[in-house]
């Protein structure tokens, strides 16, 4: 058996079912998209996080295209980026709890062209992920989003952008929050335009 026959085999070790997709609008022109998917997986084999992130971005509802506020279904494209470009060492773990702290402090931020989050708005947000997140959550972050953001404030090169609907979106964050004793993985996704 061939070396990439066999990454690939391994990497179907995780399987995503029960895909749900919900969005939470922040203000004008910025939401939060969050899909949730069963991956029972999780909960019977040691965690292999190159493999998990290898499955994840491989698999269809991983692969999409924001324009405007809808998603829509994109082969070999996540977000602002191509699959092609990513890997799973483009995930960050993060510290036991900081990813709540992180995603108050990331939509209380000011955004470029954009007003500040009105109170009630950043209260309404936490109390929604507060109550969807109860249980031991391992959380990743997607840190090309990094260098995305960056972008927004420097002169944009066209060679820049992945592909060609980069430019519709003025930032873009992402969590992967994986609960092993539930066996689910949350994509969770902030978008500015």
């Amino acid at each position: 058996m061939s070396e990439s026959n066999r990454i690939s085999l391994l990497s179907e070790i995780y399987q995503f079912t029960d895909v749900h997709q919900y969005k939470l609008s922040l203000q004008k022109h910025a939401y939060a998209r969050l899909v949730r998917s069963s991956c029972r997986e999780l909960m019977h084999s040691p965690f292999k996080s190159k493999l998990f992130f290898d499955a994840l971005l491989g698999s269809d509802f991983y692969q999409y295209n924001n324009v405007g506020y809808l998603s829509l279904p994109a082969a070999g494209v996540h977000g602002p980026f191509l699959t092609e470009r990513m890997s799973s060492a483009d995930y960050q773990l993060l510290p036991d709890g900081a990813w709540f702290s992180q995603i108050m402090e990331l939509i209380q931020q000011p955004k470029w062209q954009l007003p500040r989050l009105e109170n009630d708005q950043a209260v309404k947000v936490m109390n929604a992920l507060g109550g969807l997140f109860r249980g031991n959550i391992t959380a990743y972050r997607l840190t090309l989003c990094d260098d995305f953001n960056r972008l927004r404030t420097s002169a944009r090169a066209a060679h820049q952008y992945h592909h060609e609907w980069s430019h519709a979106l003025s930032e873009f964050h992402e969590y992967v929050l994986i609960d092993l004793s539930e066996g689910t993985c949350d994509c969770l996704i902030f978008a500015y335009e």
